[in-house]
Formats: C-alpha cells, structure tokens, sequence
C-alpha cells in the first residue's frame, strides 16, 4: 500500500489489516496498521534478537491506512529515526557513518 525503504540492509514497509468487524451503518470500521523491518538478505526480523516471525512487524498507534515510512537524520545526532506518520523509532547507525552529498555533473 506504501513504498518501501531500505537502509543498511533493512526494508521497510508497512501494511494495512481490515477489521472482520460488521458495521450495522455505513461508518467504516477501522483496521490494523503494521510497520516491517524486515532483514533485506534473510526476510528475518531486522532485529537479530529476534527470531519468531511477528518480530518483523509492530502493530502501530493509529489505525488506518498508515503513511509511507520517513528515515529522518536529525542533525547533530549520530543516530536516525524512522518514522511512520508521528510514530518515531530510534535507529542507531554507529559512529562509522558519515554524510555523503551528490551532486550531477555536465
């Protein structure tokens, strides 16, 4: 339903789990919104702690339709953040990391 990212070796995606709930009216019944950090070589959770298979997603805050994920850079942090809508994780990338800039020639 949303693009995937991938950073260091991680995809991230997220997804979308309608409710089995019947509305009597015509409201819609809000589902389950899950984020995945998914190992990019194994399809294992990103976590290496982990090992059961539901390790890979976090049911999310807000239900519905959720946003593409966001890696952030907050400057002066050596670490990121990744984030689905408001909801932020943090994400250590080590002090080996530098910041790259590209630009196009002609």
């Amino acid at each position: 339903m949303t693009e995937s990212e991938t950073f260091e070796e991680v995809i991230y995606f997220n997804t979308y789990l309608p409710s089995d709930e019947v509305s009597a009216s015509c409201d819609p019944v809000a589902g389950k919104a899950r984020a995945y950090s998914v190992d990019l070589l194994t399809g294992k959770p990103a976590d290496s702690d982990l090992t059961n298979p539901e390790d890979r997603y976090k049911e999310l805050a807000n239900s519905g339709l959720p946003p593409t994920t966001s890696i952030l850079f907050p400057e002066g942090s050596k670490d990121a953040l990744v984030c689905v809508g408001a909801e932020c994780d943090p994400l250590e990338i080590g002090d080996d990391k530098q910041t790259t800039y590209w630009r196009q020639v002609r």
